[in-house]
């Protein structure tokens, strides 16, 4: 992989506000073309932004030929791990993600397959891996997941024509059953809003932490990351600029998971109200977190935490029967919006999903209304056709029998 160009802008074009380059390259798997951006920490004006820009592509760029050619003797945990490693100094990998990632290879994979020659990894060692995992227990997701990051890296140096061929393209993918989205059912969602206002006063941060995502599909670390400056009370409108990450135990600001996460979009009347009384009660400056106090941002896992001891002490569940968690939220916001009807690319907007397509994938089957309404649609025109069919039967039995000749 190699960055080809790079460009510079001043965020909002203020005097004061930072200057950011991006790097272009193109995915050697994908073949699209992609962007790198990071702030260029100390620079004062355009020209000494482009000096610094150029600087951290040729550094890039440096970075990647050292990854592009594994050694003869370099082992797979030594070659994934440079590459992992790799990733994240180049932000291909957020924080967070790079530690599962790390997590995953060094407990699934790298006890059985790290010790073999990256060049010389076959089927049968692979096979023999997979085997041993399934009697150990191992949910065929855990296998999946831990197969799919050592899959990633061979496809890449195939990609780069380090090596002729990916081992793994003559396995079979762990089977991994199709995730059943969480959802509430209306009595669910009202039980829900009376323990609310039954817990929590708009000084609690809880109140709005746990109103934000069932009212507006944020996800944790968009939720922690909110601050009041995001939330347009004139307009109606809640921005998603960053979000919390964890990382080794701690926290760190980042941006939205993706291009589509930064996002704007109207609240919900129910939601500005409730962020309104929050206001009100705390009288925050704009940089305040919304759940937070002042400065300090809550950390995801702590958010998520204590939505589950809510939940257990208030008895509330999904339409499963299984306690709510926090994420459940998210996913029942996309659901009474599919149910809803409303226009697919507002709602994919509001999610923060790339496109309309990722949206359908994963809500599509739980649009159980629209399934009803086109099932009775279907019902009427197939009884339409019927009774056409029956008018003309009508019709032939009384013409005239015809004469004989």
């Amino acid at each position: 992989m190699r960055y080809t160009s790079f460009s510079v802008h001043q965020v909002q074009a203020r005097k004061g506000k930072p200057w950011q380059a991006k790097l272009n390259y193109k995915d050697p798997i994908t073949g699209k073309r992609k962007q790198l951006s990071k702030y260029m920490e100390g620079a004062t004006g355009k020209r000494e932004a482009q000096r610094l820009a150029q600087e951290w592509m040729d550094e890039m760029n440096k970075k990647a030929e050292e990854i592009n050619a594994p050694e003869t003797s370099m082992t797979v945990s030594d070659v994934v791990w440079k590459h992992l490693k790799y990733q994240l100094t180049t932000g291909a990998l957020e924080q967070s993600t790079y530690d599962k990632q790390e997590y995953n290879f060094a407990k699934y994979v790298e006890p059985y397959l790290g010790q073999y020659i990256f060049k010389d990894l076959d089927r049968v060692a692979i096979m023999d891996w997979h085997t041993t995992l399934s009697a150990m227990g191992y949910a065929q997701s855990t296998i999946h997941n831990a197969y799919a990051i050592i899959n990633k890296v061979y496809d890449y140096y195939v990609s780069i024509e380090e090596i002729p061929k990916n081992p793994f393209d003559t396995v079979k993918v762990p089977f991994v059953k199709g995730i059943r989205i969480t959802h509430m059912t209306a009595k669910q969602m009202e039980k829900f809003v009376v323990a609310m206002y039954a817990t929590f006063e708009p000084t609690d941060p809880k109140y709005a932490g746990f109103f934000l995502p069932f009212y507006a599909p944020l996800r944790r670390g968009e939720v922690c990351g909110l601050r009041w400056r995001d939330i347009d009370f004139e307009r109606n409108l809640i921005t998603v600029s960053s979000a919390i990450g964890m990382k080794n135990g701690g926290t760190y600001t980042k941006q939205p998971k993706n291009k589509a996460s930064a996002r704007t979009f109207p609240m919900v009347p129910q939601l500005s109200k409730i962020l309104k009384e929050r206001y009100d009660a705390i009288n925050p400056e704009p940089n305040w977190f919304v759940v937070g106090n002042e400065e300090e941002h809550w950390n995801p896992c702590g958010l998520g935490n204590a939505f589950s001891k809510f939940c257990r002490d208030n008895e509330l569940v999904d339409a499963y029967g299984k306690t709510l968690h926090l994420h459940a939220l998210r996913h029942n916001f996309a659901t009474v919006g599919m149910r809803s009807d409303i226009d697919l690319s507002a709602l994919s907007l509001m999610l923060g999903h790339t496109n309309r397509a990722t949206t359908l994938d994963i809500y599509g089957d739980a649009n159980e209304h629209s399934k009803l309404l086109a099932a009775e649609q279907l019902g009427k025109t197939f009884k339409k056709e019927a009774d056409m069919k029956i008018e003309y039967d009508e019709e032939l039995d009384a013409m005239p029998e015809p004469k004989s000749i």
